[in-house]
């Protein structure tokens, strides 16, 4: 592809196609200097001063770019100016910016009338036209003035006729020496027989007449013509004639045959060496106690939990579930901890479960695997520094962490709005690397490499998402950041309750047992807490058994608690991939699950769809979508209502297990279900609802959390 400008420009404001942006995200791992020219447009897209010593760019020139007037000749000299000249490119960057996101665009013409200005007048004076304002003209100048332009007028016309003249008298005298040419013929008295067309021609008063203008025209068999001798006492000798060379019979020249053309060096750069993706071997085993690893081999959908001291194998899909952290250690020495995060316990709404696949390490390389969602720790090895090798939606990156040092990697999906579903357009994916304690060296490209340390330091950490294609950073952070450390925040009481929870469901998870059964006899037990009903569900939704949610989301004979749970897990397991909700209902087609098996309308299954998935920005500011949200708790099918309640609790502050800004119990009478509704509508009108950016917020705005200190409030109860 061709690197322009413009490209540039509006790859920064995200007005290319996502196929477009795959394009030249490629291009620019590729190309190391078309990086350094982007990291330049986006520091003169900020607004500086001119210094003294420097002059603006022609305006004019500027604007014509903006317009697309400009040739392709002199588009590519103006770009080329940019690669030495910074104010210029300044110039065009902060233009283009403007002129972009100006609220309406039109043409000079459209804007002059909708402006009562005079459009053809304004011109002019731009281009130094007749209205031109001058000096103001002395009385009786305007007489004048048309006789002026008339004067004008007759100098133009005569001026034209002097150059038809000229220019004639040059055409006869040209015509008249080819004429009068000397040629090849019999002398005569001396004299050359030259043509007597022309000898005629000549002469006036003959039978064309005289002034006519017209030849003679005398055929040859008549007499002698007349001869005129020249006025010159001694005429001058003429030089006998010489014989015209017969042209020599042409030979077709062969043409030439083109050659190959030169092949000009491109710029090559190292490729990214392939996973092994076939060999199966043991790279290690579980070290932590009473933690839950899964794992699922490939081509197969049955999980199964790796014992304590299990060991590990290539090409396995393991995951953490939510609230465990399992520690493991690779045979050749450095560890790795998968870091599953329930977010009710930890306060910390950015992950949840973790997810890799480990790959037979490569050539140099101590671990290898795949982060496929989640976070995990890399730590070092005691013998000295070690390389880790992690992939990532077509990424590869290399860390080398030092022995005593760890590094944080984490992907999760961003929300993507309701609407993005229908078309099928995968949520985008937001990548963190982050030195959390000594130092460590990043490698996101072949022959990049950023030193990184724990804060507080100047390079902690970098930044990837699929939307942008490249890495950003490394970055500076003043403190320690909380939500990047394995410790829970939040109150020690709620931490104490489901850690008591997680025991509990880990005791019936036995390697003997399927987890899914495990799991069942937990919600099922006697002794359930919401606590542990909750960590259960969230695990089968990590497990994708979204039908068992669906089933416990519908069924009126489950405590609210439960439904409540099951909602929360379903939501970010549609949250993951765009095919999901497809997979839930497809608008095209009217079927899916939810119309299939539960019998819903078509329309109740596209709402239900939109409010399993986390709205986005935009949607959480929408005062009118949030109001037409409360007022779906008055909808006659139990699983809508469900699903509107949690889509709230999750805009509200800090949601947990047992508390809500509207106690409200979704199988209430019609009169609680207009009170909630009520209730709710005027959260979102005092602003409430949706509240400020929580722990994740901050996170993402580089902000260190606030400490949180005891339980909270409960809310007022609506009714049943």
């Amino acid at each position: 592809m061709d690197l322009t400008l413009e490209k540039i420009l509006l790859y920064l404001e995200d007005r290319l196609s996502p196929a477009e942006v795959k394009e030249f995200s490629l291009f620019l791992q590729q190309h190391p200097e078309a990086q350094g020219l982007l990291r330049r447009v986006e520091k003169h897209l900020r607004i500086r001063s001119v210094p003294a010593d420097e002059a603006l760019p022609d305006a004019q020139l500027v604007a014509a770019y903006l317009d697309n007037v400009l040739s392709p000749e002199a588009v590519a000299d103006l770009e080329r100016k940019t690669l030495q000249d910074d104010l210029l490119l300044h110039e065009l960057a902060a233009s283009h910016y403007c002129h972009s996101t100006a609220p309406q665009t039109r043409k000079g013409r459209e804007w002059a009338e909708a402006e009562g200005i005079d459009w053809e007048r304004m011109r002019n004076l731009v281009k130094g036209g007749k209205d031109r304002p001058k000096r103001r003209p002395a009385e009786g100048a305007v007489e004048n003035r048309t006789a002026d332009r008339r004067g004008a007028r007759l100098r133009i016309n005569r001026n034209h006729v002097l150059v038809g003249a000229c220019a004639l008298l040059l055409l006869v005298a040209s015509v008249t020496g080819l004429v009068l040419r000397p040629r090849p013929g019999q002398k005569r008295d001396g004299v050359p027989e030259v043509d007597r067309v022309a000898l005629i021609g000549t002469g006036g008063g003959r039978e064309g007449g005289e002034g006519s203008g017209q030849p003679e025209v005398v055929s040859p068999e008549a007499a002698e013509p007349k001869f005129v001798p020249p006025p010159v006492p001694q005429p001058m000798p003429v030089p006998a004639p010489m014989p015209i060379p017969q042209p020599m019979p042409m030979q077709p020249v062969p043409m030439p045959l083109p050659g190959p053309e030169p092949v000009v060096p491109g710029l090559v750069m190292p490729a990214n060496p392939e996973a092994d993706r076939q060999t199966r071997m043991d790279l290690g085993k579980v070290v932590s106690d009473r933690q839950v690893l899964l794992r699922r081999e490939q081509d197969s959908k049955s999980w199964r939990r790796v014992t304590d001291r299990g060991m590990v194998r290539s090409q396995d899909h393991l995951m953490a579930l939510p609230g465990y952290a399992v520690e493991v250690r690779l045979n050749r020495g450095p560890g790795l901890t998968l870091w599953g995060n329930l977010p009710e316990a930890s306060n910390n709404q950015t992950v949840q479960e973790s997810e890799i696949v480990l790959l037979p390490p490569g050539a140099g390389v101590a671990g290898e695997l795949e982060l496929l969602e989640g976070r995990v720790y890399l730590g070092g090895d005691n013998q000295g520094p070690a390389t880790w090798r992690i992939r990532f939606r077509e990424q590869t990156w290399d860390v080398v962490v030092d022995g005593q040092s760890e590094v944080l990697f984490e992907m999760t999906p961003m929300p993507a709005g309701r609407a993005t579903w229908r078309l099928g357009e995968e949520p985008i994916a937001l990548a963190l690397v982050a030195a959390v304690k000594g130092k460590a060296a990043l490698k996101p490209q072949p022959g990049v490499e950023w030193k990184l340390e724990a804060a507080p330091c100047k390079q902690v950490y970098a930044l990837w998402n699929s939307a942008r294609g490249i890495p950003q950073g490394p970055f500076s952070l003043e403190a320690t950041e909380p939500l990047w450390g394995r410790e829970w925040l939040g109150p020690q009481d709620v931490q104490g309750v489901f850690r008591a929870s997680l025991a509990e469901l880990e005791r019936e998870l036995v390697a003997e047992r399927i987890p899914a059964v495990g799991m069942d006899l937990a919600l099922n037990a006697k002794s359930a807490t919401p606590s542990l009903r909750h960590a259960a569900l969230f695990a089968l939704g990590c497990m994708g058994d979204y039908t068992r949610l669906l089933m416990d989301m519908a069924d009126e004979t489950l405590s609210e608690d439960r439904r409540q749970a099951a909602a929360g897990a379903l939501r970010h397991w549609v949250s993951e991939e765009a095919k999901r909700g497809l997979e839930l209902h497809n608008p095209q087609s009217d079927g899916g699950i939810l119309v299939d098996r539960f019998r819903l309308t078509a329309r109740d299954a596209s709402i239900l769809v939109d409010l399993l998935h986390p709205p986005s920005a935009d949607e959480m500011q929408d005062k009118g979508h949030l109001l037409e949200v409360a007022g779906l708790l008055q909808h006659e099918q139990l699983i809508v209502r469900v699903a509107a309640k949690r889509f709230l609790e999750d805009l509200a502050e800090s949601p947990s297990v047992g508390h809500s800004l509207v106690r409200f119990d979704c199988r209430g009478l019609p009169a609680s279900r207009r009170a909630a509704s009520a209730s709710w509508q005027k959260l979102i009108v005092e602003g409430r609802v949706p509240a400020p950016p929580g722990l994740a917020g901050k996170a993402r705005e580089g902000k260190p959390p606030a400490k949180q200190t005891g339980s909270p409030p409960k809310a007022p109860a609506v009714g049943k």
